[in-house]
């Protein structure tokens, strides 16, 4: 896989998260995940009662944040 194709999964993985934010959103769902829907593993309660609607553990979020737009 070169730069190229990394970005682009990159850049799919932001939107497709974002999409799903703003559709929780406009139902007016903000529970959150019980386990990250990028890595599996278990979101801690604190997590889901600080951040209603989050769907990344703290590891994800960090990684998805870091990398950018």
């Amino acid at each position: 896989m070169d730069e190229i194709d990394i970005a682009q999964n990159h850049w799919e993985l932001l939107l497709s998260a974002r999409i799903n934010n703003l559709r929780q959103k406009a139902t007016g769902a903000d529970a959150s995940a019980t386990e990250c829907e990028e890595c599996g593993v278990e979101i801690p309660e604190a997590r889901r009662q600080a951040v209603p609607g989050c769907t990344l553990c703290v590891d994800c979020q960090e990684k998805t944040e870091a990398n950018g737009p």
